[in-house]
């Protein structure tokens, strides 16, 4: 079945950036932990910041499909997929050679995965126009 698509790609960004918004926002409310103790004040301000988090990331969704510019909606989209990525490859690395990533790294690496998703998202919404 090769039937052409209706609408170009990008037009389903700003669905992806509400789906990532939600997730973000609800995930570490299901998977951090519940327990009583001393650290129970940062889970709570964690689960606090995720959701406020994930509550803006949504609305840049909701803006970005009202308006119908979608370049934003893709920069969102790539940035936070970007970072994701970095993350698991860092907790790859912290788990496989038991050493951290120094703080340096991280900024670098956070810094690139932008620029990158920032590029990206200038060749994905010109060459759609």
């Amino acid at each position: 079945m090769n039937r052409k698509m209706d609408r170009p790609v990008q037009e389903y960004a700003p669905y992806f950036v509400v789906f990532l918004g939600i997730s973000v926002g609800t995930l570490p409310t299901v998977f951090l932990p519940q327990g009583a103790g001393a650290l129970t004040i940062v889970v709570l301000f964690m689960k606090v910041f995720t959701g406020i988090i994930g509550l803006s990331i949504t609305a840049v969704g909701v803006e970005c499909y009202r308006t119908k510019n979608y370049r934003l909606a893709v920069l969102t989209g790539l940035t936070i997929v970007g970072w994701v990525v970095l993350a698991a490859a860092a907790r790859f690395h912290n788990e496989s050679s038991m050493s951290l990533v120094p703080i340096w790294m991280w900024w670098l690496a956070v810094i690139l995965v932008f620029g990158l998703a920032h590029r990206s998202t200038s060749r994905i919404v010109d060459a759609a126009r």
